[in-house]
């Protein structure tokens, strides 16, 4: 669909303590419109750590002005909350997802989608980047270190 942006979003915990954090947005061609890696420290909880992903993810959309939004990332449970914004919890992670669906009324279309792990192997190498090349925005483009598998991805 014209106009539709997706965005594939990933977290990192391999580097105690912190957590990598990474966006790409993409076109309908495929093409990158932007991308983006972030560092956070003290972060350790898988769940958390995908949440706060698709937070950074929504905030950089929002200043990016997309409007029509398709968000993926391999967290079933995050996706699941922020899509059907049924959340009473009052952790940490209910305020995250809170964020996110509060944001979520400023886009014209705004879905999620829960994708296998083995499917973004853009955004892993990206939050694995995010660790040494941290708080980045590439508008139109990616980190030149990802450029190999972006484009791999793109002809597959």
């Amino acid at each position: 669909m014209e106009g539709l942006i997706k965005a594939n979003c990933d977290a990192n915990l391999q580097v105690k303590p912190w957590l990598g954090i990474s966006a790409i947005f993409r076109n309908h061609e495929g093409l990158v419109m932007a991308s983006a890696t972030w560092k956070l420290k003290g972060q350790d909880e898988a769940t958390v750590a995908e949440a706060l992903a698709i937070l950074f993810t929504m905030r950089l959309v929002e200043d990016c002005g997309f409007m029509k939004m398709f968000f993926e990332g391999d967290n079933e449970r995050v996706m699941w909350l922020v899509q059907n914004g049924q959340n009473e919890d009052k952790s940490y992670l209910g305020g995250i997802i809170k964020e996110t669906q509060e944001i979520q009324s400023h886009f014209d279309i705004c879905n999620f989608n829960s994708i296998p792990r083995t499917c973004k192997t853009t955004t892993h190498v990206l939050d694995q980047i995010a660790h040494y090349n941290p708080n980045k925005i590439w508008i139109e483009e990616a980190s030149v270190q990802l450029n190999e598998v972006y484009f791999h991805d793109l002809i597959n």
